[in-house]
């Protein structure tokens, strides 16, 4: 790579983050009938928030009250630094929304972390051809325990509208990783 080509690289980056976060459309639902994952009854897809409040950083608090409007019931785990949402992606075992680079005015990153638990037919072909072929999201095996990763950066202000989208858009990934074979 090229003096000029590492120069532009962050320009670069940040200009994909700013075109990723508009195409993200703030009204987008899982697809009718689809799997498990998606708004349960009662939740306003949009995350409840108004369009004016505006978003720089999000506090776990926040978070888990955006989830569980947008229909993933959530609440908050742990306590200071460790703080974390346990949120209702999927039947069965919760997922995690966990947070960084975080200030006493919340946090501008922001992952969602989904452990499968331990899947003996997917080994590390798998994982990695998933890895290059899907770069929106990451597969990582823990000791054995396969989980997929999905961070999102508070570059600038968003909505709660937007952090719910985002919050979908990791239920369709996940749910997609379950007909993924790796070439495909």
């Amino acid at each position: 790579m090229s003096v000029l080509q590492l120069r532009c690289l962050p320009a670069a980056l940040a200009a994909l983050a700013c075109v990723l976060a508009l195409a993200i459309p703030a009204d987008a639902q899982p697809k009718p009938g689809g799997r498990a994952g998606g708004p349960a009854s009662g939740g306003t897809a949009g995350g409840g928030q108004s369009a004016v409040a505006l978003l720089a950083k999000v506090t776990p608090e926040l978070m888990a009250d955006i989830l569980t409007k947008a229909g993933y019931p959530s609440q908050v785990q742990g306590s200071g630094q460790q703080k974390f949402v346990s949120a209702q992606f999927f039947p069965g075992p919760p997922g995690k929304v966990m947070f960084s680079r975080c200030d006493d005015g919340g946090c501008s990153l922001i992952g969602f972390v989904y452990d499968f638990g331990p899947i003996s037919t997917i080994g590390a072909d798998w994982v990695n051809a998933w890895n290059d072929q899907k770069p929106v999201s990451a597969v990582l095996q823990d000791d054995g325990s396969l989980q997929m990763v999905t961070w999102t950066h508070l570059f600038g202000p968003v909505t709660g509208t937007h952090l719910a989208a985002v919050a979908r858009r990791f239920v369709d990934v996940v749910n997609s990783s379950t007909d993924f074979q790796p070439g495909n």
